[in-house]
C-alpha cells in the first residue's frame, strides 16, 4: 500500500501543505518539487475541511515543526485525532535542507522538505521529536508562563528601584521577598511592593517614610508596584498548582525521590522534571543503549553510552563540536535551555558555597583527585572538584559548566536505577 507524507508549514493563521507519495520519492528532489502543488489553507472551518480532503484517506503521516507551538497546536489537535503526527527538529530540518541544495527558503519549500524529511527517516522514529505526555506538557506550560512573568517583571522592577532612589531612598536597594505567611489563601505579594501599593499596612515602612530624605512616593510608582503585586500572586497561583501536580501524581514519586536526594530545589524540580519524564524515552528495549566503536583518533574500541548522550543533549548539557584544521570550538547550542539553567543554579546555591552542601545528599561511586574509588555524597565531591579546580584559576563559568555535565551524567544513572531498576553503571 502507498504510504503518504504531509508536510505542514505552520503559519500564523494558516498553513501550507505538501503531498508526497512513496512511489515518487525516487524522483529527483528539485525535479519533484516543481511538480508538486502547495495549497494554503486558513485557521477556519473551511481551510480545516479543505485540507483534509487535500490529504485524504490511507496510511498517512503528517510531519511538521515544533517551533511556534502556539500556531501549531490547533493544526496537532485536529490532525492528531485522525492521522498520525509526527515532529521534526528545526536543526535537523536545516540539515536535510542543506542536503537537498534547496538553497531558497520559503513556505513551499518548507512543506516539501518537511514531508520529504518524513519520507526519507520514516523508519528512524529517534529522529522525530517526541510528544510530550499531557501532564507534562500542561507543566510545561506553567514553566513557561512563569518565565514570561519573570521577564515582564524585571524591567518594571528596574524602573521602581529608579524611582526609589530619589523618591524613598532608604528602601531603593532592598532585598525584596514574598511574604512568608502560611495561612490558607493569603496574600503571598512582598510586603514592600504591597505597602507602596496602599495594599498592604506595614508599621516598618510608615516609621522609614515619616523621616526620609526623598521626595515621596509618586503615583506612577505605586502603579508600578500594584503592576509587581498582580505579577506575584499570578506566579505564585501558578507555583502552587505546579507543586500539586507534582506532588500528587504517582508516576512522579520516583523522579522526586531522585531530585530530592540531589537536593534540588521544589521550584527547580519541575523543570527538570517536564525533560527527563519519562526516562524511558531516553532507553532502548528498557536498557540504557551501549554501543562499542572505534575512536576516531585513538582508533581504539571505545564504549558510546547513547542514552546517556541523549539525556545530556535534551537537558542542555551536551557541547556540539565544530572544527577545523586547527580550530576547534565546542559549545551547547541543543537540548532546554530551561533545564541549562537550572543546573547552573543549583551549582551555585548548592555546591559552591561550602556551607551550603548537604552531607545528606545523594551518595555516588566516584573517585576522588588522585584517581582512588571512593563513595560520598554528589554535592560534596563536585564541591570539591569546584574548589580544586578555582584555586588553579579556572574561569567560573567553565567550572561551572563542567560540574553541570558530570551532575546530569549521574542524575540518568540515579533515575534509570529507581525508575528501571537498573543498577546504576
Amino acid at each position: 500500500m502507498t504510504k503518504i507524507f504531509i508536510g505542514l508549514d505552520v503559519c500564523k493563521a494558516s498553513v501550507v501543505a505538501c503531498k508526497l507519495h512513496s512511489d515518487n520519492l525516487k524522483t529527483e528532489p528539485r525535479q519533484l518539487f516543481y511538480e508538486l502543488e502547495f495549497p494554503e489553507f486558513k485557521a477556519n472551518p473551511e481551510g480545516l475541511s479543505g485540507l483534509l480532503d487535500f490529504i485524504g484517506d490511507g496510511d498517512i503521516v503528517v510531519s511538521l515543526e515544533p517551533t511556534g507551538m502556539n500556531y501549531a497546536r490547533v493544526w496537532i489537535e485536529q490532525l492528531g485525532k485522525r492521522y498520525e503526527v509526527r515532529m521534526i527538529n528545526h536543526k535537523d530540518l536545516k540539515s536535510h535542507r542543506k542536503m537537498l541544495r534547496f538553497e531558497d527558503k520559503n513556505d513551499d519549500t518548507d512543506a516539501f522538505c518537511l514531508a520529504h524529511y518524513c519520507s526519507f527517516y520514516d523508519n528512524h522514529k529517534y529522529r522525530f521529536v517526541g510528544f510530550r505526555d499531557g501532564i507534562i506538557a500542561v507543566l510545561k506550560g506553567m514553566i513557561n508562563r512563569l518565565e514570561h512573568l519573570n521577564r515582564v517583571q524585571s524591567p518594571i522592577v528596574n524602573r521602581l528601584r529608579q524611582d526609589l532612589a530619589w523618591q524613598f531612598p532608604e528602601v531603593a536597594l532592598k532585598q525584596v521577598r514574598r511574604s512568608d505567611s502560611k495561612k490558607e489563601n493569603a496574600d503571598l505579594s512582598p510586603p514592600l511592593w504591597a505597602w507602596i501599593a496602599e495594599e498592604k499596612i506595614v508599621p516598618r515602612y510608615d516609621r522609614l517614610y515619616e523621616k526620609t530624605i526623598g521626595a515621596g512616593l509618586t503615583e506612577s510608582s505605586r502603579r508600578d508596584a500594584s503592576r509587581l503585586c498582580d505579577l506575584e500572586r499570578e506566579m505564585a497561583a501558578i507555583e502552587k498548582e505546579m507543586a500539586y501536580i507534582y506532588r500528587t501524581d504517582p508516576r512522579f514519586k520516583p523522579y522526586s525521590k531522585v531530585l530530592d536526594s540531589f537536593a534540588f530545589p521544589k521550584k527547580t524540580q519541575p523543570i527538570i522534571l517536564s525533560v527527563a519524564f519519562p526516562i524511558e524515552n531516553f532507553l532502548k528495549d528498557g536498557k540504557p543503549e551501549v554501543v562499542e566503536r572505534k575512536g576516531r583518533r585513538s582508533g581504539k574500541k571505545t564504549k558510546k553510552h547513547l542514552s546517556l548522550r541523549r539525556f545530556q543533549k535534551a537537558m542542555g548539557e551536551s557541547p556540539s563540536e565544530k572544527a577545523s584544521g586547527d580550530k576547534e570550538e565546542r559549545s551547547i547550542i541543543h537540548g532546554s535551555s530551561l533545564c541549562r539553567k537550572a543546573f547552573w543554579q543549583w551549582i551555585y546555591v548548592r555546591v559552591e558555597p561550602v556551607r551550603s552542601r548537604p552531607q545528606g545528599s545523594r551518595l555516588i561511586r566516584t573517585t576522588d583527585l588522585d584517581g582512588n574509588p571512593v563513595i560520598k555524597p554528589i554535592c560534596q565531591h563536585l564541591g570539591e572538584i569546584y574548589d580544586f579546580k578555582k584555586s588553579n584559576g579556572l574561569p567560573i563559568g567553565l567550572i561551572r559548566s563542567n560540574l553541570a555535565s558530570i551532575a546530569c551524567r549521574h542524575l540518568f544513572r540515579a533515575l534509570v536505577s529507581e525508575v528501571c531498576g537498573i543498577q546504576e553503571g
